[in-house]
């Protein structure tokens, strides 16, 4: 989408966990996602990205 803005959380999907904390000055945050491939494709980050769109800092 050609942002330059850089998160200081890292966000992790799994299937227990939902919640957010802080270890050594970094923020993560473990978001539970029923279903999500056991590996990345292009076509997935595409349609997580335009479901999260509202998350991201650049208008």
């Amino acid at each position: 989408m050609g942002t330059t803005q850089l998160y200081d959380k890292t966000e992790s999907y799994n299937h227990k966990r939902h919640r957010e904390f802080e270890l050594s000055n970094r923020e993560f945050a473990f978001r539970i996602r029923q279903r999500f491939p056991k590996s990345l494709t292009k076509e997935f980050l595409l349609v997580d990205l335009v479901n999260n769109v509202d998350q991201l800092a650049e208008a």
